[in-house]
C-alpha cells in the first residue's frame, strides 16, 4: 500500500519509509532526492525513517548492489501513484480533467490557479490504503539531476550518528568471553561460585557486565585466564589455505551449458586462488537491546536486515515476534555479513537477565578479527577448448567454496554466534548456495559476460571446520572475475593479440559492454601504453556484475620494486539510470579501494600464538599512502533504469591489477594476494 511507503499524517512534511539502511553508502539521500523529485518539493520537507521493524517495510538486506533498483523504484512508485490518485480526485471536484492538475510544492493546481486542496489535506480525506501502482517502463528518459548533498554527514562529523555514540541513563557495559575455537565448551566446573555470581553464564555464553566500561575491560582480562574450555576445532596454517578446499567432502552446483563436443585445436586449463578474508572495519561492531518490565526486547543495530535479525532473535530467544523490534542505527561501514548480527544478539541475551536496563556490547578489535564471519577462500579451475582463430568454443569453471550465506534468515536458526555458544552446538548449519533470483553466491559471475557458444560452471560447496564463513562484497564476484578475467588476458597473449581487441572480438553485439572497453581504453592511453616486462606493466578488466547490474572496465597501471605498486587506475563505468552521482561515484570508488586491498594486501593466517589474527599488525589493509590515482568516468546512459553499484568494482579492479602484474612480469599471477612472495614465486614459473 502507498501508505506502506509514505506517511502524510504531518502537514507540510512527507516522511518516507525504507527498508533498506545506510551504511556510509548514501542511500538514505538518494532516496530522499527521489521523493523530492516526484513529488516536486523540497528536499528539506522530506524526512526518511528506515530499517525499523514493524514500521518500515520489509525490503531484505541492504546488500546485492539492490537499494536502488528494489528501495528507490518501490518509493518512486508510491508516491507516484499517491499523485495520480489524488489528482484524479483534485479533477473530479473540480470538474476537470486529470491533466489539467498539477502539484507544485505540496499544493494541487487546476488549470493554472491553486485549489484548496493539498497532500495532507487529501491524504486526511482518503487515507493512503491504496495499492501502489507498477509503473509503466520505461517511466520516463534518463536524465542526470544534480546531486543532493548527503543528509547524514553533518551529524556523523560532529560526533552524534554512529551507533557507537549512544548513550542512555540507564546503560550496562557487557563483554562476552569467548572461547578459544569454534565448538569449544566452557567447564563450568573449574569455576569457584563467586566466579559464576559474578557472570552471566547460559550454557557456554559467558558474559561480563558492569556500568563502567573501563572497570568492565579489567573484570574481562581478569577473568578470561580463568575460563576452561574444551573440544572445539584447533586451527592449522592448512585449514586456511584455498587449495585445502577441493579435497572436502561437498555438494556439487552446476549451471549454464557445457559442450558436448568441441572441434578445438587445444584445450588451454589455469587454476587460479585468492585466501580466506575479514571485513576489517574501522569502527568494532556495536549493539544495544532494553528488556522491558512486561518483556518487549528493542535492540538496536547496525545489521543490514533488521527483519532478518528480528526473527532470528526471536527464534534464540523463543518469543513471538510481535515482542521484538530491531531499529538501525549507522555503524562502521561493511559490505556484508561481519559481526554486526551476533553483537546484537549478544545484547539482546544478556538483556533479558537485567530487566529494565540497557545492555551495550562493543565487540574489541580481537573479536572482530577471531569472531565475525571471514570471507571464504576459494579455487577455480578454468578450462577451454580454443578454436583455429584462437577463441574459445567452450569454457568450464570448476570452483570450490565454502558458503557466502549464513546471514540470519538463511537458516531456521543457529545463525547467531551467540546461539552457538548457548546452545553448545558443535556444527554450524549446513552451507547453501543462494538461488539466481538472488544473483548466485559462489557462483556469481561464474558465466562470463562473452559470446563463447558454450559455457558451464560447477561449485563444490564445502565447509572448512573450525571457519564460519558467509557474505561479504561481491560474493564470489570477486574470485571469478579475477579468474576469468586472467584467464582471457592469457588468452591473448596466446593468440598475440592486444587483450583489448581480444576481448572486443568477444564482445560482438554488446555495445555497452563494448562502449565502456574502448572507453576506458580511450581516457588511459591504452594504445600508447610502453610494452611491459621492465618493472612496469598494464592491465584491461571488463565485468558486469552478476551480469545484469552496471557494465564496468578498468585498466590498471603498476610497478614492481619491492613490491607491487599500483601508479594509477582508470576506470569506466554504465550504471544506468543514476539517481545520485555523488553517492555513485563513492560507491564504485570506494569499491576500487577495498578490491585494491583485496588484491595486494589482505590474506588471513595464523599468528605465531596459531590464533587468528587479533590486530592490524596481523592483518595488513591498504593504507593512505598507497593509495593512487583513480580517474572514474560515469558515462551517460539513456537506460531508465537503475542498475545498481555498490559492489560492481571489485572483480575487475583486482583483474586489472593481476593483469597488470602479468604484464610487468611476462607471465601470470594466479593467487591472490599479489604479495612479493606470490610474485617471486610467478618469476620462477615464468
Amino acid at each position: 500500500m502507498v501508505g506502506d511507503w509514505i506517511d502524510l499524517s504531518t502537514p507540510g512534511t512527507v516522511t518516507i519509509r525504507t527498508g533498506k539502511v545506510e551504511l556510509g553508502q548514501g542511500v538514505l539521500t538518494a532516496l530522499v532526492q527521489i521523493a523530492s523529485e516526484t513529488l516536486a518539493l523540497p528536499a528539506e520537507r522530506i524526512e526518511i525513517v528506515s530499517g525499523i521493524t514493524g514500521a518500515t517495510p520489509n525490503e531484505g538486506y541492504t546488500a546485492g548492489s539492490l537499494s536502488i533498483p528494489h528501495a528507490g523504484t518501490a518509493i518512486e512508485a508510491a508516491c507516484g501513484t499517491c499523485i495520480s490518485v489524488m489528482r484524479d480526485r483534485v479533477a473530479a471536484s473540480m470538474g476537470a480533467s486529470p491533466g489539467d492538475v498539477t502539484l507544485s510544492d505540496g499544493a494541487f493546481h487546476c488549470d493554472g490557479e491553486q485549489t484548496d486542496h493539498t497532500l495532507w489535506s487529501l491524504a486526511e480525506d482518503i487515507g493512503l490504503d491504496f495499492e501502489v501502482a507498477e509503473p509503466a517502463q520505461p517511466h520516463r528518459a534518463n536524465r542526470q539531476p544534480a546531486s543532493l548533498p548527503r543528509i547524514d554527514l553533518a551529524r556523523k562529523l560532529r560526533g552524534g550518528g554512529m551507533i557507537q555514540d549512544i548513550r542512555t541513563p540507564d546503560m550496562l557495559h557487557a563483554r562476552v568471553l569467548r572461547p578459544p575455537h569454534l565448538g569449544a565448551r566452557l567447564m563450568t566446573d573449574a569455576l569457584s561460585e563467586d566466579d559464576r555470581a559474578s557472570l552471566v553464564i547460559e550454557g557456554s555464553f559467558v558474559a561480563v557486565v558492569d556500568d563502567d566500561p573501563l572497570r568492565l575491560t579489567r573484570r574481562a582480562q581478569r577473568m578470561i585466564p580463568r575460563l576452561k574450555w574444551t573440544g572445539g576445532t584447533e586451527l592449522t596454517s592448512g585449514i586456511l589455505r584455498p587449495d585445502a578446499l577441493a579435497v572436502l567432502p561437498g555438494e556439487t552446483i552446476e549451471i549454464g551449458e557445457a559442450a558436448e563436443s568441441s572441434p578445438d585445436t587445444g584445450t588451454v586449463t589455469a587454476r587460479y586462488e585468492r585466501p580466506y578474508l575479514m571485513h576489517g572495519s574501522i569502527g568494532c561492531v556495536t549493539a544495544l537491546a532494553h528488556w522491558s518490565e512486561d518483556g518487549h526486547l528493542t535492540v538496536t543495530s547496525q545489521s543490514q536486515g533488521p527483519y532478518q535479525l528480528r526473527d532470528a532473535i526471536a527464534v534464540m530467544m523463543d518469543l513471538g515476534l510481535e515482542r521484538v523490534e530491531v531499529r538501525h542505527a549507522a555503524g562502521a561501514g561493511c559490505y556484508g555479513h561481519n559481526g554486526a548480527d551476533d553483537v546484537a544478539a549478544d545484547a539482546a541475551l544478556i538483556a533479558r537477565h537485567f530487566p529494565g536496563r540497557t545492555i551495550r556490547v562493543m565487540w574489541t578489535r580481537a573479536e572482530e578479527f577471531a569472531h565475525a564471519p571471514l570471507s571464504t577462500a576459494g579455487e577455480v579451475e578454468i578450462s577451454a577448448g580454443l578454436n583455429e582463430a584462437g577463441r574459445p568454443d567452450w569454457m568450464t569453471l570448476q570452483i570450490a567454496s565454502g558458503t557466502h550465506a549464513r546471514r540470519p534468515g538463511t537458516a531456521p536458526s543457529g545463525t547467531l554466534l551467540a546461539e552457538l555458544l548457548r546452545d553448545e552446538i558443535e556444527t554450524l548449519s549446513p552451507p547453501i548456495e543462494l538461488p539466481e533470483m538472488h544473483g548466485l553466491g559462489g557462483l556469481r559471475n561464474a558465466i562470463s559476460p562473452y559470446g563463447i557458444p558454450n559455457q558451464a560452471a560447477a561449485l563444490k560447496l564445502v565447509d572448512q571446520p573450525g571457519l564460519r564463513t558467509s557474505a561479504m562484497r561481491g560474493l564470489g564476484t570477486h574470485l571469478n572475475v579475477f579468474a576469468i578475467e586472467s584467464f582471457i588476458d592469457e588468452l591473448a597473449r596466446r593468440a598475440n593479440e592486444d587483450p583489448l581487441d581480444y576481448r572486443l572480438s568477444l564482445l560482438e553485439g554488446e555495445e555497452r559492454a563494448s562502449a565502456v572497453l574502448r572507453r576506458v581504453a580511450e581516457r588511459s592511453g591504452w594504445a600508447d601504453r610502453p610494452e611491459g616486462g621492465d618493472g612496469t606493466g598494464w592491465g584491461i578488466a571488463y565485468s558486469r556484475y552478476k551480469n545484469r547490474a552496471a557494465y564496468v572496465a578498468m585498466v590498471a597501471k603498476i610497478s614492481i620494486d619491492h613490491d607491487v605498486r599500483i601508479e594509477k587506475l582508470w576506470c569506466c563505468a554504465d550504471a544506468g539510470r543514476v539517481v545520485n552521482m555523488d553517492g555513485v561515484r563513492n560507491q564504485i570508488e570506494g569499491g576500487i579501494v577495498q578490491s585494491m586491498s583485496w588484491a595486494l594486501y589482505e590474506e588471513v593466517g595464523l599468528t605465531a600464538d596459531e590464533t587468528l589474527p587479533q590486530s592490524w599488525e596481523d592483518y595488513p589493509i591498504l593504507r593512505f599512502t598507497n593509495l593512487p590515482e583513480i580517474e572514474l568516468e560515469v558515462v551517460a546512459s539513456p537506460d531508465p533504469v537503475p542498475l545498481g553499484a555498490g559492489e560492481v568494482a571489485v572483480g575487475p579492479a583486482t583483474a586489472a591489477i593481476a593483469n597488470a602484474v602479468a604484464d610487468a612480469l611476462g607471465g601470470p599471477v594466479r593467487s591472490l594476494p599479489l604479495s612479493r612472495e606470490k610474485v617471486i614465486s610467478a618469476l620462477l614459473e615464468t
